[in-house]
């Protein structure tokens, strides 16, 4: 096992691309969480410019090559936080004082179950109303811990990961990290760490004018998130 875990870690050290190395810990960079306003994919290497028969293995590793600039040419297709589902469901968590079996998310999967369904939210199976249950539970536990606690930043867990738009937006990227940053919105937290994973090369443009994409002015525009 560790030695494949050996190989995989060389493969991804030949195939990403050296900027992040070279920015190193200006990529970590703490923000109000309001101000990560859209949801959206950095990815401009779609499955739409592939050939259909090609699989699913071969293009996440040729997005996982995509440069940590995006080319200017690419459109972000992109969507208000505030209305990503998953911001719906833990608003209305919110919104009902905890009372999660009270919101619309929580009876829809529970008429579900109750009809034999059996429902699959990322690694949890539901088959059960208790399942249901200890899953809405986490959610409850969630915000109920940044209310008392605030943001506890867990090493064993992915830092959300956000990129910079071609307007300087502040982009959800579309992996871990939803329900904490929904949370986070919600209860008023003033700042969380984060960790960019991407800049548009339009918005290094407009702050950098016509000066090359140098490593020292693209961390002149982390300080400035």
């Amino acid at each position: 096992m560790k030695k494949l875990d050996s190989i995989k870690n060389k493969i991804k050290e030949i195939i990403t691309d050296p900027a992040y190395k070279k920015l190193g810990r200006y990529l970590n960079v703490n923000i109000d969480p309001k101000k990560i306003k859209f949801h959206g994919s950095p990815n401009h290497l779609s499955r739409k410019k592939y050939p259909f028969y090609l699989p699913q293995a071969y293009i996440s590793f040729a997005n996982s090559r995509r440069p940590f600039i995006i080319p200017r040419s690419f459109q972000p297709s992109l969507t208000l936080f505030s209305n990503f589902r998953t911001y719906k469901l833990i608003y209305n968590i919110w919104n009902n004082n905890f009372e999660y079996t009270e919101t619309d998310e929580y009876k829809n999967l529970f008429k579900q179950v109750q009809s034999g369904k059996i429902i699959r939210i990322k690694k949890r199976v539901i088959s059960s109303t208790s399942d249901l249950n200890k899953n809405f539970e986490s959610y409850v536990d969630l915000l109920d811990s940044m209310v008392n606690k605030g943001y506890i930043r867990n090493i064993n867990i992915d830092d959300i990961l956000i990129w910079i738009g071609p307007n300087g937006e502040l982009i959800k990227e579309t992996r871990s990290g939803r329900h904490r940053l929904a949370a986070a919105q919600l209860t008023g937290i003033e700042e969380i760490p984060v960790r960019i994973t991407h800049i548009h090369q339009r918005y290094i443009e407009k702050k950098l004018g016509n000066q090359p994409n140098t490593i020292s002015g693209i961390k002149t525009i982390l300080k400035e998130v």
